[in-house]
């Protein structure tokens, strides 16, 4: 939306707007006065837009930059009164922010691969790893799951708000959770000129490890996570365990029948 004071301007005379392949903005206004006879001097002309940061954005504080640039002129037409200049005040960082999360066994710390995710934000709409966009539906994110690698994976992409992380697939030999979801909660706070000046996380949920906690990194533009998953009892029983028991039977039935047999015996010999 163009507005020349308090007047909205967007789609009168001489009043362009366009956006480039690279995703410049152009507002173009080829005479104010025609397109808001109102306007004076002291006139302020306000653009208001929204945009979305593409999959190059960086999670590092101040990396995705938003600069202004004004070709302007008091005398419409006259090429050699018109001036350009870039407003330095103008500029403003766009702020994304990147998930590491963990995969550990909750009782050894062992780094867990192969646990499958997928993660939704406040929209309702999935996370698509490979163009690094929240775009998917439930049915489409579990079609392309996130997957730890060395005990972890990323996701880049976050920015304020609540996102639900779920386990899909536990590890091999681990136990799926009864709970499989990790609320994730990413606050920063700003400065007057824009500027990062707090990260906070806040992890919650029955998979989130109670001796590694949620941590943010303000000066990377970080947040981790470590989520963890229980040994699956059933086959582990198979082991050594396993084996443990097993003996442990043929011995108290080798008892029982000891007894029987001597009390046998004992009548006999009455």
């Amino acid at each position: 939306m163009v507005k020349s004071g308090e007047n909205v301007i967007t789609n009168a005379d001489g009043v362009s707007i366009s956006v480039d392949g690279s995703g410049k903005l152009t507002v173009k206004i080829n005479d104010l006065k025609k397109a808001d006879p109102k306007a004076t001097s002291a006139t302020k002309v306000v653009v208001t837009y929204t945009a979305t940061l593409t999959n190059d954005a960086v999670n590092n504080p101040g990396g995705n930059k938003n600069t202004i640039s004004y070709t302007y002129s008091s005398n419409p037409g006259v090429s050699t009164e018109t001036g350009t200049a870039i407003d330095p005040d103008g500029s403003v960082s766009i702020y994304s922010f990147l998930l590491n999360l963990t995969k550990k066994d909750k009782h050894t710390d062992v780094s867990l691969d192969g646990a499958e995710f997928i993660i939704r934000n406040e929209d309702g709409k999935y996370y698509d790893k490979d163009a690094k966009t929240w775009t998917l539906d439930e049915k489409g994110a579990k079609d392309k799951p996130l997957t730890t690698e060395g005990g972890a994976l990323s996701v880049m992409g976050l920015d304020e708000g609540t996102f639900t992380l779920t386990e899909v697939k536990a590890p091999k030999d681990y136990e799926f959770p009864a709970n499989p979801n990790v609320t994730i909660t990413v606050t920063p706070t700003y400065t007057e000129q824009g500027d990062l000046d707090t990260l906070t996380v806040e992890a919650t949920g029955d998979m989130v490890s109670a001796s590694h906690k949620a941590t943010a990194n303000k000066n990377a533009g970080t947040v981790s996570v470590t989520a963890v998953n229980d040994k699956n009892v059933a086959l582990a029983m198979t082991g050594a365990e396993g084996v443990g028991m097993a003996g442990a039977g043929v011995v108290a039935l080798g008892l029982v029948w000891y007894a029987v047999r001597s009390r046998r015996n004992s009548a006999e010999q009455q």
